[in-house]
C-alpha cells in the first residue's frame, strides 16, 4: 500500500503536527505501508527518502512557517499519484488541503483529512484586527467544509471528535491519538533533574511540554494548578518548551540592545507568570532615558499585547474596570476558572454576584435560558 501525505508543516519546523506525521510515518513503515510526504522547504532542505520538498515563502507575521506554492505542491503530488498510490492523506488545512483535494479528484483517489488543530481557538491570536466571533465562525465553517470533502476524518482525541460533530461534520470520524515514543524517555534521570533544579524528591510535579505559543492556552493550566493547590499545596507546574511567545520578546530585546544608547545599564529579567510574559527592569537613575526608550520600543513592537507598565496584573485591571458595576459569570469549558480568578482578589464581592458552570447542553438551556436551537447550531462552546 502507498499513501501520499501532504502537509503545510514538517521538520525542521518543530510542532505537534510535525511530530505526529513523523510518528505515523515510522509506524506505517513498520506495517509495510509506504508513505510519501509533500512538505515545505524552509532553509534549502533537499528531498529525502519519502519526503518531497516544495519551495515556500515566509508567512507575514509568522516567521516560523512557510507558505508552499500551490502550483508546485500540485505538481509534485500529481507526479507521485501518477506513479500509483492508494489514498491521499492531508495533514493541514491550507495549501496542502487545496493541493490534496485537487489531486484526489483528478486521479479518483480517496481523501483522508487529519484535524489536528482547534482553529476556532487559534485564529484570533494571529488576526487580532478581526473580532473573535468572526474568526471563530470562519474557522467552524472552513472546518465543516473541508471535512465534508474527505471520505474520512482523523481526530487526535475524543474531545476533538465531539467538537467536529457540533460543527455539523457528517463524515466518519476516527479517533487516532498520536501518542509519544516511550523509548526516547527511557534513559531519563528524574532524580538528577530534581537535584539540578532544586525540586524536593517527594514534591508532586505536573509537567507540560509544548510550544510557548499564544494559542496553547497555558494560562488555563496555570489556573488549574491554582485550584489543584487547594488539595495538594506542594504541587509544582513545570512548563517546558519554547516558541513565538518567548522568541518574539527575545528578538525585540536584541533589537533594543543594538539601537538603544545606554542599554547596558539596564538589568532585565523575564518571567512567564500565569501565562503572561512579565519583564522586570532595574536600573540606576542615570539609565532612566534608556529605560524610557526600551518601554517605547516594546510598546511599538507589541502594540495592544502590552497591557501593563506599572506592575498591575490582568486580574487587578479587570477588577478596576468592574468597580461600580455588578457582574456574574456563566461558564462552560472553562469550568469556573473565570469566576475563580475574579474571586481571588480581596473585595470581589463588591462587583461579583456569583457564577454558574453549565457544561451540558441541558444545563445551558435550563439554568441560563439559552435557546436550545442556538446550542444545537453553535455547539457546546456557545458560552
Amino acid at each position: 500500500m502507498r499513501v501520499l501525505q501532504l502537509s503545510d508543516v514538517y521538520f525542521p519546523r518543530i510542532n505537534g503536527v510535525s511530530t505526529s506525521i513523523e510518528t505515523f510515518r515510522r509506524r506505517l513503515h513498520e506495517c509495510d505501508v509506504e508513505s510519501i510526504l509533500v512538505a515545505p522547504r524552509y532553509f534549502g532542505e533537499p528531498d529525502a527518502d519519502g519526503i518531497l520538498r516544495v519551495a515556500g515563502r515566509p508567512v507575514p507575521g509568522d516567521p516560523e512557517d512557510r507558505l508552499m506554492s500551490l502550483r508546485a505542491a500540485v505538481h509534485r503530488a500529481s507526479k507521485v499519484a501518477a506513479g500509483g498510490v492508494d489514498l491521499i492523506h492531508v495533514q493541514t488545512p491550507f495549501v496542502a488541503h487545496l493541493a490534496g483535494r485537487h489531486v484526489a479528484r483528478r486521479f479518483g483517489l480517496p481523501l483522508v483529512v487529519s484535524y489536528h488543530t482547534l482553529f476556532e481557538e487559534y485564529f484570533h491570536h494571529y488576526v487580532r484586527w478581526l473580532p473573535r466571533v468572526l474568526t471563530a465562525r470562519f474557522a467552524r465553517s472552513l472546518s465543516r467544509r473541508q471535512c465534508r470533502q474527505a471520505e474520512c476524518v482523523i481526530a487526535p482525541s475524543a474531545q476533538m471528535r465531539e467538537r467536529l460533530l457540533t460543527y455539523g461534520v457528517s463524515r466518519p470520524i476516527e479517533v487516532l491519538p498520536t501518542g509519544i515514543e516511550c523509548e526516547e524517555f527511557a534513559r531519563g534521570d528524574g532524580a538528577r533533574f530534581r537535584r539540578d533544579h532544586d525540586i524536593a524528591a517527594d514534591r508532586p510535579v505536573a509537567l507540560t511540554v509544548s510550544r510557548l505559543a499564544f494559542e496553547k492556552n497555558i494560562r488555563m493550566l496555570i489556573d488549574a494548578i491554582r485550584h489543584a493547590r487547594r488539595i495538594c499545596p506542594q504541587i509544582l507546574l513545570l512548563i517546558a518548551g519554547h516558541g513565538p511567545a518567548e522568541s518574539a520578546l527575545a528578538e525585540a530585546l536584541r533589537v533594543a540592545e543594538r539601537d538603544i544608547t545606554g542599554f547596558g545599564g539596564l538589568e532585565i529579567t523575564t518571567c512567564l507568570r500565569r501565562a503572561e510574559l512579565e519583564i522586570v527592569t532595574r536600573y540606576e537613575p542615570g539609565a532612566a532615558d534608556a529605560y524610557a526608550a526600551l518601554l517605547a520600543h516594546l510598546r511599538e513592537r507589541f502594540g495592544d499585547a502590552v497591557y501593563s507598565t506599572d506592575g498591575t496584573t490582568v486580574d487587578q485591571q479587570v477588577a478596576a474596570l468592574l468597580a461600580g458595576h455588578w457582574a456574574a459569570t456563566a461558564e462552560s469549558c472553562t469550568g469556573g476558572l473565570v469566576a475563580g480568578r475574579l474571586t481571588d482578589l480581596a473585595g470581589s464581592s463588591a462587583y461579583l454576584a456569583g457564577g454558574v458552570v453549565s457544561y451540558s447542553n441541558a444545563a445551558k438551556s435550563e439554568l441560563l435560558g439559552v435557546d436550545p436551537l442556538v446550542v444545537a447550531n453553535e455547539g457546546k462552546a456557545v458560552l
